[in-house]
């Protein structure tokens, strides 16, 4: 036997073995995943504009009118009383609700108008009839039509469950609002001011 032949077949015999533990292995390894556990992303909201301090609950009362109506005299007051249309309104009546969507009840609000005074011992009483108008961009709410403002707490303005918890309203105060004055001889020149008590609550009033 050529033991140069017996040589190379042995060579060829080990190199085959080599070549298929090889393969063997990458098979293996072909064959093997591995992962981690899921994990998570998560971040927090707050309610209203984050501005816990001041709006913890997420509903605001952000504005509401100021008034000045037209003048009269002592002798109209005097013996027969006066309605005074509006001459001015600034700011308008506002609103933002951002409780979220899981928000439960409307919203509503209340006025209460206190008695006028000109600083001359005298004071009338007084009714403000008020009528205001939503803005293209209010939802959550309807137009004011008539609302009363006396010396008793009483709902002018209330949520219409729209957009509730995720919405701003805004009603702007129009012409038609004006003030009755009943008679009175308690009357003197000079310019009357009066209050009025605005309260927003989370539940509306039917």
């Amino acid at each position: 036997m050529d033991i140069k032949k017996i040589l190379v077949l042995s060579g060829i015999t080990l190199s085959a073995a080599f070549a298929l533990n090889i393969g063997n292995v990458q098979a293996d390894n072909a064959g093997t995943t591995s992962s981690v556990p899921d994990t998570k992303a998560e971040f927090q909201v707050k309610a209203g504009d984050g501005d816990s301090d001041n709006n913890p609950t997420g509903l605001k009362f952000v504005n509401a009118p100021d008034l000045t109506f037209q003048g009269t005299n002592v002798k109209e007051i005097a013996t027969k009383g006066a309605t005074l249309n509006l001459a001015n309104a600034q700011n308008p009546l506002q609103v933002e609700d951002y409780r979220g969507s899981d928000a439960t009840t409307d919203w509503s609000i209340n006025a209460q108008l206190s008695k006028f005074n000109n600083g001359n011992n005298s004071s009338l009483d007084g009714t403000i009839t008020l009528y205001a108008d939503k803005d293209s961009k209010t939802t959550a709410a309807d137009d004011i039509k008539g609302a009363s403002i006396g010396s008793a707490s009483q709902q002018v303005w209330h949520s219409n469950g729209k957009e509730r918890g995720v919405s701003t309203a805004t009603a702007t105060t129009n012409k038609g609002t004006e003030l009755s004055i009943p008679q009175s001889t308690n009357v003197s020149a000079g310019t009357y001011s009066a209050t009025i008590n605005w309260t927003l609550s989370n539940t509306a009033a039917d």
